[in-house]
């Protein structure tokens, strides 16, 4: 979701307990379908940058704007698949 929007096509990143991590994009209509999955514990992270706001933090200039979003599903073994 970006300002209460589903963002089309953007990166997602499956965290995994082992470190490893898996990409994904999400379809058109900013959804994703991770598919059959085992009880777990899962994290997922995105970012979307806006490269055309400008303006000065703590007196340093920047240009562009990264928004970050992580969410965690924690499904149990009762999960219904």
């Amino acid at each position: 979701m970006y300002f209460s929007t589903p963002r089309p096509r953007a990166d997602l990143y499956l965290l995994k307990k082992d470190g490893t991590e898996q990409r994904f994009t999400a379809d058109n209509k900013g959804e994703l379908l991770l598919g059959l999955i085992q009880p777990d514990t899962y994290y997922i992270a995105t970012h979307i940058i806006e490269s055309e706001p400008a303006g000065a933090f703590e007196y340093q200039a920047y240009k562009g704007i990264m928004h970050v979003s992580t969410l965690t599903l924690k499904l149990s073994d009762g999960f219904e698949k």
